[in-house]
C-alpha cells in the first residue's frame, strides 16, 4: 500500500480524524521522551568533555581548582565525532522511553485496518496490553528499536552539530548562529534520522504493530521479520514510507532543535 492509498482509505473509513489516530501516545509521552532525550544528550557531552579533561566546570556551576596560567583553555563543544558518539549513547539510554511509546501509538493506529477493534483509546491500548503480556508487553519490538534508535540518534545529532559547524563563519561560534541557520541544522539532522535507519524502523514497525499475543502474530523475531520483508519485494520493501517520513522530518525536526537551543539560550540568560 502506497502513501496515497494510504491517505484515501484512511479517509474513507474515519474522515479527517482517521488522521490523528494514535495521536494521544505521543501527546501522554512525547513531552517527556523529548526532556529524556535531550537530557541525556547533554549528560553525554558533559561525560565525554571530562572525560579529555577539557571540560569546564564553570560552565555547571560546580567548584574548581584555578587553571595554570598557561594552561590551554577548556573545551566547550565537541567535536563533529564525539557528537555522534554523544547521539549514539543518548539512543541506547532514550530507547527504553522510545519502546513503549511506539508501540501504543502503532497499536492504536493500525486498529483503523481490523475488523473488530480490541480498543480504540490509548488508556484502552496501554490496558489491552498490559493485561496480554504484563509489564514485558509495552516492550514488544524493544530489540528493533534498539537497532533503530541508536544509529539514527548519533546520525540526528552528529548531522546537527556538523552542518552547524559548516555554516559557522571563521571564527563565529556555533551558539552564535542565527535563526535561519539552526533551523537548516536542525532539519538536516532530521532526514539524517530516518535516512540512516529506515530499514531498522520498517521491521520496528511492523513487529510493533503486528498481534499483542504472540501466537498470533506473523513476524516473530527480526530475522523471521527480514527474511519476509526481502520475499515479500526485496530491498524496496525496507524502504516503503520513506517519502512522508522525510516529508515531516525536516520542518519537525527543524523546529524541535531550535526550540532546543533557544530554550538553553533563555535558562543560561536566567
Amino acid at each position: 500500500m502506497g502513501m496515497m492509498d494510504c491517505i484515501r482509505l484512511t479517509w474513507k473509513e474515519e474522515g479527517f480524524r482517521g488522521f490523528y489516530k494514535g495521536m494521544q501516545s505521543p501527546l501522554a509521552g512525547e513531552g517527556f521522551f523529548n526532556a529524556v532525550q535531550f537530557f541525556m544528550y547533554g549528560a553525554s557531552k558533559r561525560a565525554l568533555l571530562e572525560r579529555t579533561g577539557d571540560f569546564d566546570a564553570s560552565l555547571t556551576g560546580r567548584p574548581h581548582t584555578a587553571a595554570p596560567l598557561h594552561s590551554a583553555p577548556r573545551r566547550t563543544e565537541l567535536s563533529v565525532a564525539e557528537s555522534y558518539l554523544a547521539g549514539a549513547l543518548t539512543g541506547f539510554a532514550s530507547t527504553f522511553i522510545e519502546a513503549p511509546i511506539d508501540l501504543w501509538k502503532s497499536q492504536l493506529q493500525t486498529q483503523i485496518f481490523r475488523a473488530q477493534p480490541a480498543f480504540s483509546t490509548f488508556p484502552g491500548c496501554v490496558m489491552y496490553i498490559w493485561r496480554a503480556n504484563g509489564v514485558r508487553g509495552c516492550f514488544q519490538g524493544m530489540g528493533a528499536t534498539f537497532l533503530r534508535t541508536v544509529p539514527a540518534t548519533s546520525a540526528f545529532f552528529g548531522t546537527y552539530e556538523l552542518v552547524k559547524q559548516k555554516l559557522c563563519r571563521p571564527g563565529q561560534l556555533k551558539s552564535e548562529l542565527g535563526v535561519a541557520q539552526l533551523l537548516l541544522s536542525g532539519g538536516c539532522g532530521g532526514l539524517a534520522y530516518w535516512l540512516s535507519c529506515f530499514p531498522a524502523d520498517s521491521v520496528k514497525s511492523a513487529m510493533q504493530s503486528d498481534a499483542v499475543f504472540r501466537h498470533e502474530r506473523q513476524y516473530r523475531t527480526i530475522v523471521d521479520t527480514t527474511r519476509q520483508f526481502w520475499r515479500e519485494g526485496g530491498i524496496r520493501r525496507f524502504y516503503r514510507g520513506l517519502a512522508p517520513a522525510l516529508l515531516r522530518s525536516f520542518p519537525a525536526n527543524a523546529v524541535c532543535l531550535l526550540s532546543y537551543e533557544k530554550s538553553l539560550e533563555f535558562m543560561h540568560a536566567l
